[in-house]
């Protein structure tokens, strides 16, 4: 008797366990910010443009609470195949999908557009850019920091000349004075520093761009939250047909 009281017993906290820990949503993030998509505010607070889809997504629509666990960014990947958290927001790579399974819509998409200096003289032909082989026709140099992988990879490496130079900040202040034609970078995490900068009148955005990477909502295997992918995708469809989504990306696209 002692027991079966005693299982009894356990098997309620196991129970009561899992069905509290589906009502907190824990989140693997990076510990370094990246704004606008994630960032601490003034007081120390959540924020950001993947803060403020997620808080709607996953607290207003699905009511459970979000935490976030920080960790350097190969340990919070390691988080979600252990189980110990449930979701990350990363691009669903082959080696991802093996302990992970992704939203069936992406999240958010990184377009990576073509900054150039104002006035450039082939500004035309950069609003046209849509592969790397209509910007190796152009025959232009780019910019680009030290260690930035996807640049080595999409450009450097197919035989466009680029500059490197150390921060994005240098970037900038290069392509102010005309020492370089442009780079690519993303609208929503540049132009809020181009604007910190006061560059808003050296700088322009064009409609160039190559090869967009899709973002997307992963949950772990061993995540409780793994059965709920239904309900996660059903209330994405959601915010994108009542255009919330919209709506949230509005207010960081103001340049």
């Amino acid at each position: 008797m002692r027991f079966s009281l005693l299982t009894i017993f356990l098997l309620s906290v196991i129970s009561f366990n899992s069905h509290a820990d589906n009502q907190v949503v824990r989140i693997s993030s990076s510990q370094q910010a990246w704004p606008p998509f994630y960032f601490k505010d003034a007081n120390n607070n959540e924020s950001g443009l993947f803060h403020d889809l997620v808080v709607e997504l996953f607290t207003n629509r699905l009511s459970t609470e979000v935490m976030y666990v920080r960790k350097p960014w190969a340990r919070a990947q390691r988080e979600i195949e252990l189980g110990f958290t449930d979701i990350f927001i990363t691009i669903n790579t082959p080696e991802r999908l093996e302990y992970a399974t992704a939203m069936d819509k992406p999240f958010f998409q990184l377009k990576f557009n073509l900054f150039t200096f104002k006035n450039h003289p082939k500004l035309e032909q950069m609003n046209q850019i849509r592969n790397i082989e209509d910007l190796k026709a152009l025959d232009i140099t780019v910019i680009s920091t030290n260690g930035n992988g996807w640049h080595e990879k999409t450009v450097e490496n197919e035989g466009v000349k680029t500059a490197i130079v150390g921060t994005d900040e240098q970037m900038v202040m290069f392509l102010s004075r005309k020492r370089a034609d442009g780079f690519f970078d993303i609208r929503e995490s540049m132009v809020p520093l181009i604007k910190s900068l006061s560059m808003e009148n050296e700088i322009e955005i064009t409609n160039g761009s190559i090869d967009p990477a899709n973002m997307y909502i992963m949950v772990g295997k061993l995540s409780l939250f793994h059965d709920r992918l239904p309900q996660i995708n059903e209330a994405w469809n959601d915010m994108i047909e009542d255009g919330t989504i919209d709506r949230t990306l509005a207010k960081y696209q103001s340049f």
